[in-house]
């Protein structure tokens, strides 16, 4: 004997069906929370450097220009597994000018990838007169 309409419980294919919608809800969540991973990672990333290249200009600001526009070197750090490489230069911004340009940059690639076609690069710029201690 069959109860009445109002004892009915789910069917299995109710059951399926709500538990497919809950399946892509979450698989949704999953994806924001991996691009977010993804995204606090980059900017990491970023933020070491950008703090690096600053660091190089404060260097370079206590440096005489003459050593400047010489040449100066650094070696690549590591932090995290993802290699920075950091670079100082410096050109006269025309030629017989007093005025000296000066950057600093420094590369990586996003997730220590190998290729060249995805790297990032953060740099600060500055123009200094010759003669000039900062």
């Amino acid at each position: 004997m069959r109860g009445s309409r109002s004892q009915r419980g789910f069917t299995m294919m109710e059951i399926l069906v709500s538990l497919l919608l809950t399946i892509i809800g979450l698989a949704g969540v999953l994806m924001m929370q991996a691009n977010a991973v993804k995204g606090n990672r980059q900017s990491e990333q970023f933020t070491y450097a950008s703090n690096l290249a600053e660091q190089i200009m404060e260097d370079a600001r206590s440096t005489d220009t003459a050593k400047l526009l010489a040449g100066v070197t650094y070696q690549s750090q590591t932090f995290k597994n993802v290699t920075y490489t950091p670079a100082l230069t410096a050109t006269e911004v025309t030629a017989g000018s007093n005025l000296v340009r000066v950057r600093a940059t420094v590369t990586y690639s996003e997730d220590n990838d190998t290729s060249t076609k995805d790297d990032r690069t953060a740099s600060f710029e500055l123009i200094r007169i010759k003669k000039e201690l900062m």
